[in-house]
């Protein structure tokens, strides 16, 4: 057996971990997180700013209470021509707690789950952070 099957085997048996924040160096007075950015589609198909509002309130807020923003931005899609789309994004620093990706992946269905809409896209880097 290839020694990268036998890992990927070992890596899948052992199953999900708890998050932790990477191993980077960062700067004095910086903290190494993660940043994990949010980008939710389907604004520009008809989710009023009430209803976005509520959401963020209801399924984003108490999860992430003390570490994010929001922000409206566009996205340009790439069926035929290009075309400036609507999106919202939020922006989250992990700090490795124990099931925060959880969170994360519990507001992404929550989203599809509201607003019918299945493009939530999640982006994660290491980041240092001080707050």
């Amino acid at each position: 057996m290839k020694p990268f099957t036998v890992a990927l085997g070992l890596a899948l048996l052992a199953g999900p971990v708890a998050a932790k924040a990477p191993s980077i160096a960062c700067p004095a007075n910086l903290q190494p997180a993660t940043s994990a950015e949010l980008f939710f589609g389907g604004s520009g198909a008809g989710i009023p700013d009430a209803d976005w509002s509520a959401f963020v309130s209801r399924e984003v807020t108490p999860r992430f209470p003390g570490s994010l923003s929001v922000s409206d931005v566009y996205g340009q899609g790439g069926h035929g021509p290009f075309a400036r789309e609507p999106a919202r994004a939020v922006l989250l620093v992990l700090t490795g707690a124990e099931r925060e990706r959880d969170k994360v992946h519990a507001i992404r269905d929550a989203y599809r789950n509201r607003f019918r809409h299945d493009q939530v896209i999640l982006l994660e880097a290491p980041a240092c952070v001080s707050f």
